[in-house]
């Protein structure tokens, strides 16, 4: 029998004995049941917590992320811009060379 069933026959045929069998089964059981809630409380405050860690993880790997990519972004248009830079002198140096002087027509 369960602990309910003997404790309503206790209480209808007012038998002490089996009125504390069946209050000692029910705080046993709720013992059992308060174990588990712990349990369970423990658990989900380290999942909450793990989330809450893994979110924050997530937010400074994407400032990080971010960074690296703009710094990037920047020296990939300063390098470029400089290469332009000495690509247009070369074409005007090499324009300037290349141009025949009046004296070197007459030769």
């Amino acid at each position: 029998m369960r602990a309910g069933e003997i404790l309503y026959e206790g209480l209808e045929s007012n038998d002490k004995d089996s009125i504390r069998k069946a209050i000692d089964e029910l705080d046993f059981q709720l013992e059992k049941v308060n174990g588990f809630q712990a349990t369970l409380g423990g658990i989900a405050k380290s999942l909450n917590d793990s989330q809450a860690r893994l979110s924050n993880e997530e937010t400074l790997d994407r400032g990080t992320l971010s960074k690296v990519e703009d710094t990037d972004l920047y020296d990939a248009s300063s390098e470029f811009k400089r290469t332009e830079a000495v690509l247009q002198g070369t074409m005007l140096a090499s324009t300037k060379l290349l141009q025949p002087s009046l004296l070197n027509f007459l030769q």
